[in-house]
């Protein structure tokens, strides 16, 4: 039962039963449209109501948002009647009489501040209706942030301006343009359930920062393609990126001036192992409970080329793994910073190669039900394992004592050519430096070596650069291997391009992992076609299955080694 009355009065009615939103009284020809509620009794205001000789076309819309700063995104969402059947959506976004989208459900990017009128018209059998709610969608200026964003934030209004806790909504993008600055007041956090891309590879960084206090920036429970790279990171209070069972790339960086009581005051994760964290500079960072630097909880990120350097800490200046995160460390320089261990390890077995772990008068670990494994590196203390050293790694110009006091983000940590750690790492192929032959690519630091793996954030696998007169381009004078997907999970497809001097050769093909261990025979000096594909589903030669981690694909022809690097995700 229920009584139509004004529109912002109510309609009482009883019910056992979920309600639809649409009322149609045939012998009295109105309709009442009401919240819909599942319930017994109630009251609840009607929101439009009309008499009309109704012929069961009915425009209606919601959106995911109503506000925000420019450039909003917003998705619209088709709520008409009939739910099926109509052969034509038209929508008009912003008022000016011109339709901008037939799809059902779009999704459409206000760049201009202003307050726009929305308008749907729907057609079925040559009958349209169409809604128009005047003043739907209020775009802002990029000053008082707060609330639900969606997206891009662009360059030409930036700074973005954040008064208030910030979300990015799952199943929300929000994308931000390199050279946009971000500045988070008032002790509020940027949190990230969604997708965001703060992408500025190669372009002016994005710099995320603050006036007075923020928390730094936080993804929790998103498993979208997240990244952070060339983004400047300070001032944040709590920690610069919190990572809590989330993927995301943050990679090429600056993190510095940061602070936290207890959390990495740069990087802290937990329950996460989709992180990729490398080519970041990490300096002049402090914490008072833990970590200046990366703190990790039941977390395995991948760890690489990064410099760690002049932070302060308590228990660890640079890396803190507590509650069986086992990560690899690899490729990283390490030095100079304050605490009362390099590393701080709880319940944690890491496997950490081919870095350089400088630190003057105190320990390198504190260890407590844990056991790193450490080789290839350049360690104080002649801490043993193969391959390590102890030796003054020559850097270039480093700062000029340890802690945050001295400036660890604007000094020098290459290698001088006579450093004992040029040449120095694991020898096994598959470690070969960026300037590499065998390895093309773009990357971050310039390498210092000739072949073998360099210890510290200059060496490592995969990319090399080279100039000429008109960029940077990829060395290819060998064969060259394809993978997709990677990252991967169950399986990936490996490709070989064979160079015409290795067509009619037999070659190699084989997996191995961090360690240089061969854990999977793909081709065994076999002839085979160039544009050529093997899958590896994940399974070593013995049957047992690969952990997710980090694995190299080796092929060995006729002319030379290649090695691409493969990241198994489960």
């Amino acid at each position: 039962d229920f009584t139509l009355t004004e529109v912002g009065e109510t309609a009482t009615y009883t019910s056992d039963v979920t309600m639809s939103p649409l009322w149609n009284i045939e012998d009295l020809t109105a309709i009442a449209i009401i919240q819909t509620m599942s319930g017994s009794v109630g009251n609840y205001p009607i929101l439009q109501a009309g008499s009309s000789q109704f012929s069961g076309l009915l425009p209606l819309f919601s959106s995911d948002r109503t506000e925000g700063p420019v450039a909003l995104g917003v998705n619209f969402i088709n709520n008409s009647f009939p739910q099926i059947g109509i052969d034509l959506y038209e929508w008009d976004f912003d008022g000016d009489g011109i339709f901008d989208s037939n799809e059902q459900n779009p999704y459409f990017v206000y760049d201009t501040p202003g307050t726009y009128d929305v308008t749907l018209q729907i057609t079925v059998d040559g009958e349209t209706a169409a809604v128009t709610e005047e003043d739907y969608i209020t775009v802002t200026e990029s000053s008082g942030v707060s609330g639900s964003v969606a997206g891009i934030w662009m360059n030409e209004y930036s700074p973005y301006i954040i008064t208030d806790d910030t979300t990015v909504d799952e199943e929300a993008s929000l994308l931000i343009e390199p050279g946009v600055t971000v500045i988070t007041n008032g002790n509020s956090q940027i949190i990230v359930h969604g997708l965001l891309q703060a992408d500025a590879m190669d372009q002016d960084p994005i710099i995320f920062t603050s006036d007075n206090t923020w928390k730094g920036m936080k993804f929790s429970g998103t498993q979208e393609d997240n990244i952070l790279r060339n983004c400047e990171i300070s001032k944040a209070t709590l920690t610069g990126i919190k990572v809590e069972e989330a993927k995301v790339d943050i990679l090429e960086n600056k993190f510095y001036e940061n602070s936290s009581s207890a959390l990495g005051a740069s990087i802290d994760v937990s329950s996460s192992d989709n992180v990729n964290i490398g080519y970041n500079i990490i300096a002049n960072n402090t914490c008072v409970g833990l970590t200046g630097g990366i703190g990790c909880t039941n977390a395995n990120p991948h760890i690489y080329n990064n410099i760690i350097v002049n932070n302060d800490g308590y228990f660890a200046g640079s890396i803190s793994l507590k509650n069986g995160s086992n990560p690899t460390i690899q490729n990283n320089t390490i030095a100079n910073n304050s605490a009362q261990n390099e590393f701080f390890l709880f319940d944690s077995f890491p496997i950490l190669i081919n870095n350089i772990i400088i630190k003057e008068n105190t320990s390198i670990f504190q260890l407590i039900n844990s056991l790193p494994t450490v080789s290839y590196s350049c360690v104080t203390g002649d801490y043993e394992g193969p391959g390590n050293i102890d030796d003054d790694p020559l850097f270039e110009a480093p700062s000029g004592g340890s802690g945050s006091e001295y400036d660890g983000l604007n000094a020098l940590w290459y290698l001088t050519a006579d450093s004992p750690c040029i040449d120095a790492g694991h020898p096994s192929e598959i470690y070969n430096d960026m300037e590499d032959p065998l390895n093309p690519g773009f990357a971050l630091w310039p390498a210092m070596g000739t072949l073998r793996n360099d210890m510290g954030a200059y060496g490592g696998t995969g990319y090399v650069t080279v100039e000429n007169d008109e960029n940077l381009v990829p060395v290819s004078n060998v064969s060259q291997i394809e993978v997709y997907p990677n990252p991967f999970n169950p399986q990936t497809s490996i490709k070989l391009i064979l160079k015409e001097a290795d067509s009619g050769h037999p070659v190699e093909l084989a997996v191995y992992n961090l360690r240089g261990q061969l854990v999977k025979t793909l081709i065994d000096n076999q002839t085979v076609v160039n544009g050529s594909s093997f899958s590896w589903n994940g399974i070593y030669n013995n049957g047992d299955a690969a952990a997710s981690g980090i694995y190299f694909v080796r092929l060995k022809t006729h002319s030379g080694i290649t090695a691409q690097k493969m990241l198994l995700l489960k």
